[in-house]
């Protein structure tokens, strides 16, 4: 069964995000970066922008598959999917400590960026979940967020204004989803980052 549209729209958000911060940049009189800017890891040889959708697409399903589509469920068999979420935003990290070593744009961070990075994936770990989840286990949905947030944070144009802009929208979001989780759980309600209930399963349960 293909995904409901409103699951590829979420997929979609770092790009919606991306388009907010080019918004915001020119409004604010902000030089704008160049299409060649998001096909460019910094670091690393120039590879264009289909170089990069390619390996962003290819790495994110690869991850995705890991993450989302073999740990994720594991996890969520014995912790909350919140706490799945922490435990893998914690992996993840640890999966992308070399870039700080390759690219440019990770190598020059400060001791407060690599905090602000941890953050951010704890925010996509939990988006993602939320996603993974809410979709049925869609690997691709996850991969297509997951890509897309590389391009938007993670290429030569992913610096200063557009980069803090992007991260804070998917802080934002990760933080409404956590907040939302925690007001569940106090009130007896279903998870909202947990795989949706079978429709018998609400009927059964009646009314809150």
């Amino acid at each position: 069964m293909a995904s409901p549209l409103r699951w590829w729209l979420a997929a979609l958000s770092p790009a919606a995000f991306l388009g907010l911060a080019l918004i915001a940049m020119a409004a604010a009189g902000k030089p704008l970066p160049s299409v060649a800017d998001f096909g460019r890891f910094s670091g690393i040889p120039a590879i264009g922008l289909a170089g990069v959708l390619l390996l962003v697409t290819v790495g994110a399903l690869g991850e995705e598959t890991g993450w989302r589509g073999y740990a994720l469920p594991q996890l969520q068999r014995r912790f909350s999917p919140l706490a799945s979420s922490l435990i893998i935003a914690v992996l993840w990290f640890g999966w992308h400590l070399p870039q700080f070593f390759v690219i440019a744009t990770y190598r020059d961070s400060s001791p407060a960026q690599y905090i602000g990075m941890l953050l951010g994936l704890a925010c996509g770990a939990v988006i993602l979940t939320w996603l993974y989840n809410r979709s049925g286990g869609s690997i691709l949905l996850v991969a297509v967020w997951h890509g897309l947030y590389s391009i938007a944070s993670g290429t030569q144009a992913a610096t200063g204004m557009l980069a803090a802009i992007v991260s804070t929208l998917v802080m934002i979001q990760g933080a409404l989803l956590i907040i939302l989780e925690i007001q569940a759980r106090r009130h007896g309600r279903p998870s909202v980052l947990g795989p949706r209930e079978p429709a018998q399963t609400r009927l059964a349960a009646g009314p809150d």
